[in-house]
């Protein structure tokens, strides 16, 4: 199986490019993040799936590793195939679908193109334990008994980011007072930005 490409971006569309490796052309569909960082006429790389269809053969580009297996747990849901769950990646980011998932966001799932209130709800039940384990290497670290459910949340979200769960209930717990889960977990990956760029 083909796993990534580098080469010569040689033509690029909204959805797809062709990279020249070698004298050979791929063409590979590719998500947003993948596309954001493809120019024409320079060099390129992505990683890849190939899909396998009755009919067709369709090279699927991704930026990062994350973005690969968030691809692959969506397909593992019923009645998301590879058009649906590469149109939620053109439409968000993997770290948007993970917190959609993990803080049960119907509204924001079901606004991708083809996919609706159930088939959000599917998703929800199917993948947000799972997103969680497969992004970190473990299980989401519990807070202690009696937490306030939002920086627990908060805390789950953020494991299922990335960050360690130690690192996770920190973060969460020194952000409980921007309010709702979604709002700590903003503020939380904000401090965390200005921190890595030494921003005040």
């Amino acid at each position: 199986m083909i796993a990534s490409l580098r080469g010569t971006v040689i033509e690029k569309t909204l959805d797809a490019c062709v990279m020249e490796c070698q004298g050979v052309g791929y063409a590979v569909s590719c998500s947003r993040a993948a596309l954001a960082q493809l120019h024409k006429g320079e060099p390129g790389f992505v990683l890849t799936l190939l899909h396998v269809s009755e009919t067709n053969l369709q090279l699927l580009g991704f930026a990062t590793t994350e973005e690969r297996r968030m691809y692959q747990r969506l397909i593992s849901v019923s009645g998301v195939g590879a058009k649906v769950a590469m149109a939620a990646l053109a439409h968000l980011s993997a770290q948007d679908i993970a917190l959609a998932l993990a803080t049960r966001d119907e509204k924001r799932l079901s606004s991708v193109p083809g996919i609706g209130r159930k088939t959000a709800q599917r998703m929800i039940l199917e993948l947000t334990e799972q997103v969680a384990k497969e992004m970190t290497g473990a299980a989401v670290l519990p807070l202690n008994v009696g937490a306030p459910n939002a920086v627990q949340e908060a805390a789950e979200v953020l494991t299922s980011l990335g960050y360690l769960p130690s690192e996770a209930v920190t973060l969460a717990s020194s952000h409980a007072g921007a309010g709702a889960c979604e709002e700590i977990v903003r503020a939380a990956l904000t401090a965390m930005d200005k921190a890595k760029t030494g921003k005040p």
